[in-house]
């Protein structure tokens, strides 16, 4: 179990007493602990995320503050979004990634979703997996994919509905998850190169309890 730890907003009388509590606590507990430093700014990467340990809380019970630091303008949703890399790229701009609850399942406005990502949505996620502070990712997982029955379901000029099945085996510390299913792609010509335009994945155990889902499967 790992948990985190911020401090936001004005600073209060006992605040640090009340991190070394809950540090020393969960260390008893077996846990590991985050201190995200200066509130919403450590978590989205204008700040510190740092291990907090018995050494780290040792003596600040009578400190004032925080040692973790605090703010009180730190609004997440006023963040800019920043697109990541190649892998953002590869998508067009009105690209859609959805991942839906049943398999007859053909709009995501009216039917439930394990995921339904927009392209700025799927920059958010691709920017939380590569920040490191995606705890269900932690350790890093190894992967390894098997795609087959590769067929193209239609075409045109400028586009192309493609679907495959995969295998996809998750390895995480002790833990193996093995992840089945189809992929539908639609596929579009621009800017003379090929974008996702769409992405539709058929989990095979969609119906079912499933582990946490943050990578793009």
């Amino acid at each position: 179990m790992r948990i985190a730890i911020s401090t936001g907003g004005g600073d209060a009388p006992g605040l640090n007493a009340v991190i070394r509590a809950a540090v020393l606590s969960a260390i008893n507990r077996g846990w590991d602990v985050l201190g995200i430093k200066r509130g919403f700014a450590g978590l989205m990467g204008e700040d510190e995320v740092i291990p907090l340990t018995k050494d780290s809380v040792r003596g600040i019970a009578h400190l004032g503050g925080t040692i973790l630091r605090t703010t009180n303008r730190g609004n997440p949703f006023h963040y800019p979004r920043k697109l990541a890399d190649g892998t953002i790229a590869l998508w067009t701009d009105d690209g859609v990634y959805w991942v839906p609850c049943g398999h007859e399942d053909t709009d995501p406005a009216r039917q439930v979703s394990i995921i339904y990502d927009n392209r700025a949505k799927l920059g958010d996620r691709v920017a939380r997996l590569k920040s490191g502070s995606v705890m269900a990712q932690d350790p890093k997982p190894r992967m390894r994919r098997v795609v087959s029955n590769v067929e193209i379901e239609r075409s045109s000029d400028t586009e192309a509905t493609i679907g495959s099945n995969f295998i996809l085996v998750q390895v995480r510390g002790e833990q193996q998850i093995t992840w089945c299913g189809r992929s539908i792609h639609k596929l579009r010509s621009q800017d003379g190169g090929i974008r996702i335009a769409h992405k539709k994945v058929l989990l095979v155990n969609s119906e079912q309890e499933m582990p946490v889902l943050q990578f793009l499967i």
